[in-house]
């Protein structure tokens, strides 16, 4: 099975803006999705890439010369102090250098008020001509695939879409056949992975930043996964992984052949 997968920020955590597409490029990742900031995660970038920035521009210019493209710009995370302003700078800089769509999360106490701002998001995201797709998960507020469906049905944007990705989809009580009854073309964002199968939430918590496993090597229902997305969208691989010895690098490498593996299985 061929089709484009993407290297995601949090498989190579502490990789600097032009790195990431460096390490995506080198290991074969058509794509990458970047972080706009670090929200809350330990050892990525600190600062919000900046117009002007040596290290926006420095990911600018790897972006044209390697040819990689920017799939999904993830870190919009809508807490009760969500940095709106710079969020609204962020799709502006993230739709300049191509992105397809921002990634959101809700997070915030205040439900309604979570949903205004998403459709905040959504307005300056349209403006700038990319998509904004909702991620799930059971740390969220966006618990589960159902609830996921129902949020973005009172949204009522076709700007707005679905990001699914495997560990949340699992973790809350989901599997791949669930994506059948997803609205045509609502799906726009995957992400991949694997893990033992369903923990304890606190285990969960860990593991969803801190320790993944690669693709086929855990108990996730992969190969039925891959099969069930839409053909026409970028899979995302996002494994971060603390394991001694394997640098940035051997990271990105192995994301990338472990995924493709992966695909391949899928379409056997």
């Amino acid at each position: 099975m061929s089709r484009p997968l993407a290297l995601d920020q949090l498989t190579v955590i502490g990789a600097a803006p032009a790195e990431l597409v460096d390490l995506a490029a080198d290991a074969g990742f058509a794509a990458i999705s970047p972080w706009l900031g670090a929200v809350s995660y330990p050892d990525l970038p600190a600062a919000h890439l900046r117009r002007g920035d040596p290290d926006t521009q420095a990911m600018a210019q790897r972006l044209k010369d390697s040819g990689v493209t920017l799939n999904q710009a993830d870190g919009f995370a809508l807490g009760d102090a969500a940095p709106m302003d710079a969020y609204r700078e962020g799709i502006a800089l993230m739709a300049q250098l191509g992105a397809r769509n921002i990634v959101a999360l809700h997070f915030d106490s205040d439900f309604a008020r979570g949903f205004d701002h998403f459709c905040q998001l959504d307005q300056w995201a349209r403006a700038e001509g990319i998509g904004i797709v909702l991620e799930f998960t059971p740390l969220s507020r966006i618990a589960t695939l159902d609830a996921a469906l129902a949020f973005l049905a009172a949204v009522g944007s076709a700007n707005a879409g679905l990001l699914v990705d495997l560990l949340h989809l699992a973790q809350s009580g989901g599997d791949p056949d669930d994506l059948a009854r997803v609205p045509a073309g609502l799906i726009r964002g995957a992400q991949l992975c694997d893990a033992p199968g369903i923990v304890d939430f606190t285990t969960y918590a860990r593991d969803a930043v801190m320790h993944r496993l690669w693709p086929g090597e855990g108990a996730l229902p992969v190969s039925a996964f891959i099969r069930a997305l839409p053909g026409d969208i970028v899979i995302g691989v996002e494994v971060p992984r603390d394991e001694p010895g394997l640098d940035r690098r051997g990271r990105a490498a192995t994301a990338f052949a472990r995924a493709t593996a992966a695909l391949e299985a899928a379409a056997a």
